[in-house]
């Protein structure tokens, strides 16, 4: 049994060679030069976040601060939390499940391992460290599970050890256990604080200032988008449009969110109006959490992407993070509710097949970097953009982009197995087998990789037969193949052996030289562990054989060095 399980260990190590899911642990960002003010909600934080075993989320309505306070906190409190601070952005990594933020949160850690969540945090644990969810309410607004986030941040909060802490930000309560700060607008001195930091040539006589800052309301998304405006814009008159702005937004029911609809709805107008490049590409931001990268504008955009990136930046609608191009998440908001089918139709367009050639080359490459790194880093707009299709019945195009991400899966993207379940429910209501066997087979190949292996028997026991009743022979072989592997992490070798004795009889009558020449290569384990070494030595062999017909000669290597050790 213990030979059993160190073969299947290097069975596994040789079948995901140089898969590295994940990046370096990104660095904390850092809190806008211009943060104002703030000083009692720092020493609040500082007593919460001081507790043991503290949870603390930072409430209030988008455009106040949250995220720039938790930022100032990381930076201010490190004597608390000497050894990391570790920020997860839960809104822009479209984080709404548990799935996904232990995803982010492998990925933060920069770990390559697909580890459950428990096991992530005991990789810090003896670290007096402080975690940072941003925008929480991702994973509680529908459609997320608002009851399975909160059971997963009690059991965060349970496993923190000594010298830890939670920190969310959230425009809505988590309701699991937390102490709240309800964050509030500016002071007026405060407000007028930031205005100088951010307009320091401002002449602060005269009415129109004060004017300008009390209809603000002290929200610093507010006062930043104004004073860019103030660049253009007399403050009279940026008073006068401003008022106007707000009170049509109130008349429509905006209420509380009146100053932040206003101020976005005034930055917007400074857009060059239709067809401007910059308000096309604004309304695609809404929809891209993650951002557009530079290669990504310059399909969307056309040639005058530059142009489209400076008119959206200029109006303070859009920044560049590294090398990507994005909008926070209230301005995504509004930016969605303006975009046009006509619009969004080259969008959704343009990623299917970039997904779609990317994973080709992904495929073809032995898992090449480029192709990974793309999928990777563009998996949340890629969620994103499938959760806007789903909401709009769209299935077809869920189940298309489901089947391109089914690769990507299977390396430890936790997330994806909900995801492939999702989209096999979809292809089943649209009368799709073959895309819900496609959907259930890949899933069970995520349960797989993560060592999930009751979940993973079960899907492939599920696909099985609709792959057998649809007449889809390398669908069924794939899924005894899989079973056989499942039955040698499990030590049942001569299971094993029948089972891929059956997928290859069904790959040899279909001329598939490719699934022939894996399953020798794999069954070979087992014969070896069983004593059969001629029978072994004679399958290597023949994988070599079929591994130099395809052009795999890694792999033909492979079955030598096998050779070799018998």
């Amino acid at each position: 049994e213990d030979f059993g399980n160190k073969l299947t260990t290097s069975l596994s190590r040789q079948l995901l060679k140089g898969v590295t899911m994940a990046p370096a642990a990104p660095a904390v960002p850092n809190p806008v030069p211009y943060f104002t003010g703030r000083e009692q909600d720092l020493q609040k934080l500082r007593a919460l976040l001081a507790q043991p075993r503290a949870f603390v989320c930072i409430l209030n309505a988008p455009g106040i601060g949250k995220t720039q306070l938790s930022l100032k906190a990381a930076a201010e409190l490190r004597d608390l939390f000497p050894d990391a601070v570790y920020f997860l952005d839960l809104g822009r990594r479209n984080a709404s499940s548990p799935e996904a933020i232990t995803d982010t949160l492998r990925e933060t850690l920069g770990i390559s391992e697909p580890l459950p969540f428990e096991k992530l945090l005991r990789r810090v644990a003896g670290q007096r460290c402080l975690f940072i969810l941003d925008n929480l309410e991702t994973a509680l607004w529908p459609p997320a599970d608002a009851n399975a986030t909160r059971d997963m941040l009690r059991q965060w909060v349970s496993l923190l050890g000594p010298g830890q802490a939670l920190l969310a930000t959230s425009r809505a309560a988590a309701q699991a256990g937390e102490h709240s700060l309800d964050l509030l607008p500016l002071s007026p001195q405060e407000s007028l604080d930031l205005w100088q930091k951010l307009r320091p040539e401002t002449p602060t006589p005269g009415p129109a200032l004060p004017e300008l800052l009390q209809l603000a309301e002290g929200y610093p998304l507010v006062l930043y988008l104004l004073s860019q405006r103030a660049l253009e814009a007399p403050l009279p008159a940026l008073v006068q449009d401003f008022r106007r702005r707000k009170l049509a937004a109130v008349k429509i029911g905006e209420g509380r969110q009146a100053s932040i609809e206003a101020s976005i709805a005034l930055s917007y107008e400074a857009l060059p109006p239709a067809p401007s490049p910059g308000r096309r590409l604004f309304h695609l931001l809404g929809f891209l959490p993650a951002g557009a990268a530079m290669a990504t504008l310059e399909v969307l955009c056309g040639p005058e992407w530059m142009e489209a990136c400076k008119e959206v930046r200029h109006v303070g609608l859009g920044l560049w993070a590294g090398e990507r191009f994005f909008a926070l998440p209230p301005l995504r908001d509004f930016a969605c509710q303006r975009a046009t089918a006509e619009e969004l139709a080259p969008l959704f367009e343009y990623y299917l097949k970039t997904a779609a050639e990317q994973d080709q080359h992904f495929r073809r490459d032995e898992l090449g970097e480029a192709a990974r790194q793309w999928l990777q880093t563009e998996l949340p707009n890629l969620h994103h953009l499938w959760d806007v299709q789903f909401e709009k019945n769209e299935k077809r195009w869920v189940l298309s982009l489901a089947e391109v991400l089914s690769q990507i899966y299977q390396y430890g993207v936790r997330t994806g197995a909900v995801r492939l379940q999702t989209a096999a429910k979809a292809a089943a209501e649209i009368g799709s087998r073959l895309g819900e066997a496609n959907c259930i087979k890949s899933r069970g190949d995520v349960h797989l990789r993560l060592a999930e292996y009751l979940q993973a028997r079960g899907c492939y026991e599920q696909a099985e037969p609709i792959y057998r009743e649809i007449g889809d022979r390398l669908g069924e072989a794939n899924c005894l193949r899989f079973q056989a592997l499942l039955a040698i992490k499990e030590g049942h070798l001569e299971l094993a052996l029948t089972q891929f004795a059956r997928a290859l009889a069904i790959a040899e009558a279909i001329g598939d030289r490719f699934t022939q020449a894996f399953i020798l290569l794999e069954q070979a384990e087992p014969l070896l562990a069983l004593q059969q070494k001629p029978q072994a030595r004679e399958s290597l062999n023949k994988a070599i054989a079929l591994f130099e017909a395809i052009n795999l000669p890694d792999r033909a290597q492979q079955c030598r060095d096998k050779l070799a050790q018998l």
